[in-house]
């Protein structure tokens, strides 16, 4: 992986800076150290969900040139959560991050799909996924309260969706995401989820660039984390084109896909 091309912004969470890599471990709270990058601060907690990065994994299935990557709903902000899982599959991709931000369906506007959910609103997103082939692998950026019940309720959604991560900004629930880390066997120190962005140039003012056609060193990136065998997730957020994104994140999936076509390992 190449260090030319300093492609990381700091920001206040993951949906704002390219490449943001968190932590398992809820006290790193800092970026991976992938090579030229170094530690930084960081306020975003990354945890891997009811200890699912061992006993959930994201199955071959699920991946695109070895790759578990795919949009983060956010993406999708301007349409609903059944919306967004369509044009997950409509992308090519397998796999999709919650945001806990969108309304369910067109048709009931006054539903938001979170960890709030009741049953009959689970069941119906469990099945518009096997419908289309998706499988939920994450959900966030979303609160952990500071009470238990709370947090727990946030814990037993992600279990029962089968997530293999949350992640959070709670500084100030970090005693008890300790204390749910330890109860749900949670791995430390592992590299579980990121997410990638390409822009034109640094500074502000950017928008999202398909892959490889910007500063970010995608290949790099890749690259290094096929060395550091991370089999975790990529969530794609892209921030651009918001009513007509589908082909534009069809060519970043087709991006990853060529390049691991074109280096195998």
């Amino acid at each position: 992986m190449t260090t030319t091309t300093p492609t990381l912004f700091p920001a206040r969470s993951c949906h704002r800076g390219p490449h943001t890599v968190t932590l398992t471990n809820p006290f790193a709270r800092r970026l991976c150290p992938f090579s030229g990058f170094g530690a930084r601060s960081w306020a975003l907690v990354l945890i891997c969900a009811t200890g699912a990065c061992a006993a959930n994994p994201i199955a071959d299935e699920h991946r695109i040139g070895g790759f578990a990557a795919g949009p983060q709903a956010f993406s999708f902000k301007l349409f609903t959560l059944f919306e967004a899982i369509e044009k997950t599959a409509q992308t090519g991709a397998k796999i999709i991050e919650f945001s806990g931000k969108q309304k369910l369906i067109s048709e009931r506007p006054d539903v938001v799909f979170n960890h709030d959910s009741p049953d009959d609103v689970i069941r119906a997103v469990q099945a518009k996924l096997r419908q289309h082939g998706i499988r939920a692998v994450n959900y966030g950026v979303v609160p952990i309260p500071t009470d238990e019940p709370g947090a727990r309720k946030v814990f037993e959604f992600a279990k029962r969706m089968g997530l293999y991560a949350i992640t959070t900004e709670s500084e100030t629930s970090i005693d008890l995401i300790e204390k749910m880390v330890r109860e749900y066997d949670i791995l430390e120190g592992r590299i579980i989820s990121l997410h990638f962005k390409e822009r034109g140039a640094l500074g502000p003012g950017q928008h999202d660039l398909i892959f490889g056609t910007g500063i970010t060193d995608i290949g790099g990136l890749l690259a290094e984390l096929r060395r550091q065998k991370f089999d975790g997730n990529i969530a794609i957020e892209y921030e651009y084109n918001w009513t007509d994104s589908v082909p534009d994140i069809a060519q970043c999936i087709g991006f990853i896909r060529g390049w691991a076509a074109a280096h195998p390992p």
